[in-house]
């Protein structure tokens, strides 16, 4: 009912990336800003792109101040470095849309309180940590179905976030998804 069909303890290492990617045609990602999520499966991610994936993703809005100090605070940096992380994601994303990536971007003024990333009909759930010093990539990872009671809740918040008037901005660079 709640449509969980796996749980992780570790996001990087006991994903199956690979196999979510492998036939992906709709990716949706929600999260702070990502910039190594993209790094690690830039070889996935091509190939996707290769297929005419359509993407969206919303990151933090690196101009939301507050939500950029509590950032820093939560990871233990520096808030330039957090608002220089979203910055260095959307530039990493504007390359991959010049090499002819379907992309919409979103800033949301907000922080997440979850990651998300769907691939299609799967979603991978990642929960934050509320204790600084966690170390990155570790925690509750909930693999989910779309059909279930909790990824019906997710998607219809990342839909809220998103659509026009929604609480997220679109990024003029990434309005129209190339």
């Amino acid at each position: 009912m709640a449509g969980i069909t796996g749980y992780k303890l570790s996001f990087e290492e006991d994903v199956e990336w690979d196999k979510l990617f492998r036939d992906v045609k709709e990716l949706d990602i929600l999260y702070h800003y990502g910039l190594s999520w993209l790094r690690n499966n830039k070889r996935r991610l091509n190939k996707a792109i290769d297929r005419n994936v359509q993407i969206r993703i919303a990151v933090v809005d690196p101009s939301d101040d507050n939500s950029i100090a509590i950032l820093a605070r939560r990871f233990n940096q520096p808030a330039a470095q957090i608002k220089a992380g979203i910055i260095e994601t959307r530039e990493y994303l504007e390359v991959l849309q010049k090499d002819g990536a379907k992309i919409r971007m979103w800033y949301l003024p907000a922080i997440p309180l979850y990651c998300i990333y769907r691939f299609d009909n799967q979603i991978v759930l990642s929960l934050y940590s509320h204790f600084p010093g966690r170390e990155p990539g570790k925690g509750a990872v909930l693999l989910l179905e779309n059909e279930g009671l909790l990824s019906k809740f997710v998607l219809e918040e990342f839909e809220k976030m998103v659509r026009p008037g929604g609480l997220a901005n679109a990024v003029p660079q990434f309005a129209q998804g190339s």
